[in-house]
Parts: structure tokens; sequence; C-alpha cells
């Protein structure tokens, strides 16, 4: 998967804790996601986010929102705004190193790799 290449950093656009809390409300986070962010602002949950299968499916779901009005995958609005297109999206996705070993370790890994590529401003 991986191929090392070098990305620039995509800067994501800082949400309030209120906004953030709403946005993972709109995308159906799991219990545990939404409990580690409360009260988080987007970067302070960013910064000491330990699971990048987290951060991962974040990125994954504002950009394929699942509408249930429409029964359609789409970006939320202003996505591309606030998190980067998604093909910038998929460039550090698959700049990802490939790492092996023990599931939380390589989700530790992620984590840093995300905060390297995904900078909260």
């Amino acid at each position: 998967m991986a191929t090392n290449k070098k990305v620039e950093p995509i800067v994501i656009k800082d949400m309030s804790a209120t906004a953030f809390a709403r946005l993972l409300k709109k995308l159906r986070a799991c219990p545990p996601a939404k409990q580690y962010a409360e009260g988080k602002t987007l970067k302070q949950a960013w910064r000491y986010a330990r699971y990048g299968s987290w951060m991962m499916w974040l990125l994954e779901h504002v950009h394929n929102h699942f509408d249930t009005k429409t029964g359609t995958y789409k970006s939320i609005k202003n996505a591309d705004k606030n998190f980067g297109t998604y093909d910038q999206y998929l460039k550090v996705y698959y700049a990802q190193p490939d790492t092996y070993g023990d599931f939380a370790k390589r989700d530790l890994e992620r984590a840093k790799f995300f905060r390297k590529h995904y900078v909260v401003r």
C-alpha cells in the first residue's frame, strides 16, 4: 500500500468543542469516540488522539458521509474547505508507511502519521 512519497501537510480548520460534537453525532461516531472528544475542540482531540484508526475514520467519513435522506454518500458541507479535498486525503492515505506488529502499535504509528500530515489550526 505505501509508497513513502513526501506529501505536503493538509491544514484542517479547527472546530469548537460544540461544533466538533455535532459533527461526530452527524457522522454517527461510536460512543467511545464521542466520549473521548467530549469538551475538546477538534485541535485538542486531534493532538492527543492515540488511535490512528479513529483519525482515519473521521477523515473517511467527512469525505464519504452517508446522507440518510438521499441514501447516497457525499462530502459533508464545507469538507474541502475544512479538511482538504478527497484527492489530498487519498494521497496522504496511500503514503502511510507499512507497519507490522500488534494492532495497538500500528494504531499509534498511524496516529503520529496523521498528525504529521493533517495539521489542525
